[in-house]
Formats: C-alpha cells, sequence, structure tokens
C-alpha cells in the first residue's frame, strides 16, 4: 500500500490537471470577449472600456477569476492608450484597482503589477 500512494498521487494530481484544462469559458463570456476584441481591431478603445465593464462584473459574478483579471489589464491598457500610453499611469491604475479588488485576485493582480514595473524600468 505504501508503495502505490507515491505512485497514485502525481496521476491524480495530472487527472486534476486535465479536468482544469479541458473546462471552457461560458459562452457569454466568449461572447462578451469576441465583441472587444472586435472593437480594438475596429480601432474603437472608448467603445471596447464600455464593453469590458459588463465583462468583469460577469467574470466576477461567475467566479472566473483569470477572465477578470485580463479585463481589468485590457481596460486599464484601453485607458492608458487613450491617454497617451504612459506606463506610470498604468501602472497608478492597476495598484488602485488591486486596493478595490476582491482577495482572491490580488495575488495575479500583483504579479502583472510587477511585471509592468519590470517593464517599465527596462
Amino acid at each position: 500500500m505504501k508503495k502505490i500512494i507515491p505512485l497514485i498521487s502525481p496521476i491524480l494530481f495530472l487527472a486534476f490537471g486535465f479536468f482544469l484544462i479541458g473546462q471552457s469559458l461560458p459562452k457569454s463570456l466568449i461572447d462578451q470577449w469576441e465583441d472587444v476584441d472586435s472593437e480594438i481591431k475596429k480601432g474603437l478603445p472608448r467603445t471596447a472600456i464600455e464593453k469590458i465593464d459588463p465583462l468583469i462584473k460577469k467574470a466576477l459574478k461567475d467566479g472566473s477569476h483569470a477572465v477578470a483579471i485580463r479585463a481589468i489589464c485590457q481596460k486599464i491598457n484601453l485607458e492608458g492608450a487613450i491617454q497617451g500610453n504612459k506606463a506610470e499611469e498604468k501602472i497608478a491604475r492597476l495598484e488602485e484597482e488591486i486596493t478595490k479588488a476582491p482577495e482572491v485576485l490580488k495575488p495575479m493582480m500583483r504579479a502583472v503589477l510587477s511585471n509592468w514595473y519590470w517593464q517599465y524600468f527596462q
């Protein structure tokens, strides 16, 4: 029995990982992202921002944390592009969003923030 447990643990871990990978976003979130991407491709960042706000709310409500973080960061990037594309403004906005974000989002948002700081200092 003691020899079987070390063999079963990695198998269960991999099976759980494949289960998570196999999950997909709800159709409504995919549709909303397609709308946002469409507006960005058309060169309409303000319209894209308007479409991102409901996406953020729905993602937070559904517990789609990765989608919420991506949407928040995309919104900050679009707002920054409208106002001159200054990295320090984007960093300040993300810091502000982190203070307002739910606790489960904060670690990943801080990781994104550290990446943005690194890019700024490069």
